[in-house]
């Protein structure tokens, strides 16, 4: 007998389907009943199913790159089956608890050490771990995840109420122009950047995932020209397109998020990463992944001959509002002495540039909108 019977899980979702899997040559053929009563079948070639795990008598396996198709069967003739059937073929790691014969005090060290282990995977690497597996998540499902964090935290304006800290109030009209004006800009990204204006007085601005972009009106007032804006659409947009904004989030969320990724269950993953939604807009960078930033903007600039001061100014605005009160933009996107010093740097004195006009022309509408 080479069939057995199975549970399957296709990634994506969280939903169990019974089915069987049928041990061909070169191939697994999967047979999985639809809810309606039909059946649907699926392939799994043999070189690219991973060793199994084990959790009790269950037997795990995984199929493809992320999100992995999974199968559990707990049939002991399976493993055997497996065997018989591709003998050249290892599916199983040979290990062993050799500990419990060296006594109960090795045993019980060794499991000390272990947990300690741990705690320090837990509190050090897996961190740093789930910052690298944001780089595997496909470009669509990062879109779908900051679309749902953003509709989680801005809503439409509606007359008599007001905004909270948790529903940012759009500003439909400079939301409609910063959009206009960011379209002028090439980001030579391949990401929906969409710009969205909050009628917030704090100097703020923060990118989500996937391409959305807020900035709180409290900043845009205080700009002076469109090169500050560009800078600032730069380099939030560089968050965007190097996965910074993912990988904060997989950072913070890396204890609540292990399971769901181990398991690829994508459902998980976005029902944790809502619940944080409105915590996560204020998640610091790190120096390194500022002055990535930095840099992206400044070639931003330049590609689209746009004045360089532009980053020089940004950072002058948030200077000075520290000085009447820390603007919330300098907790999650510190501005250190290191950034000063290469926007100065790189600045180009007395440019001389074939400007867009359509630029200039966008932000005196802005600042229409703003005065009126």
């Amino acid at each position: 007998m080479n069939t057995f019977k199975i549970k399957y899980f296709d990634g994506v979702t969280s939903a169990i389907q019974e089915g069987t899997v049928k041990l061909s040559y070169g191939h697994w053929d999967i047979r999985l009943e639809k809810p309606d009563g039909t059946m649907s079948s699926i392939h799994w070639q043999l070189k690219d199913i991973k060793q199994t795990e084990f959790v009790g008598n269950t037997n795990i396996f995984k199929y493809g790159d992320f999100p992995q198709q999974t199968i559990e069967c707990n049939d002991p003739d399976f493993v055997k089956a497996l065997s018989a059937q591709y003998p050249d073929y290892e599916f199983f790691k040979k290990e062993y608890f050799w500990a419990l014969n060296k006594g109960l005090g090795v045993f019980v060290g060794i499991t000390a050490v272990l947990l300690l282990l741990c705690v320090g995977v837990y509190k050090y690497i897996l961190p740093s771990v789930a910052e690298n597996l944001a780089l595997t998540v496909p470009q669509e499902y990062e879109i779908k995840w900051g679309d749902m964090m953003f509709d989680n935290m801005i809503q439409a304006p509606k007359k008599g109420e007001m905004s909270s800290e948790l529903n940012l109030t759009k500003n439909e009209n400079l939301s409609k122009l910063a959009n206009q004006f960011a379209k002028e800009i090439d980001f030579k990204t391949t990401y929906p950047i969409k710009i969205t204006v909050v009628n917030e007085k704090i100097v703020n601005a923060f990118a989500l995932p996937g391409g959305n972009v807020v900035v709180f009106n409290g900043l845009l007032k205080k700009m002076k020209n469109k090169e500050e804006f560009a800078a600032l659409l730069g380099h939030e947009v560089a968050h965007v397109t190097r996965k910074h904004s993912l990988k904060n989030i997989f950072r913070s969320l890396s204890g609540y998020l292990f399971i769901s990724l181990i398991t690829n269950d994508l459902n998980g993953i976005t029902a944790i990463i809502l619940d944080n939604a409105n915590k996560l807009q204020n998640l610091g960078y790190s120096r390194e992944l500022e002055a990535e930033a930095d840099d992206s903007s400044m070639k931003t600039l330049k590609e689209n001959k746009i004045p360089t001061k532009g980053l020089l100014g940004l950072f002058k605005i948030l200077e000075d509002a520290s000085q009447v009160a820390p603007p919330e933009l300098l907790s999650s996107h510190p501005l250190t002495e290191e950034r000063m010093k290469f926007a100065k740097k790189n600045q180009i004195a007395n440019e001389k540039l074939n400007e867009n006009p359509r630029l200039e022309a966008i932000w005196k509408e802005i600042l229409l909108v703003e005065n009126r």
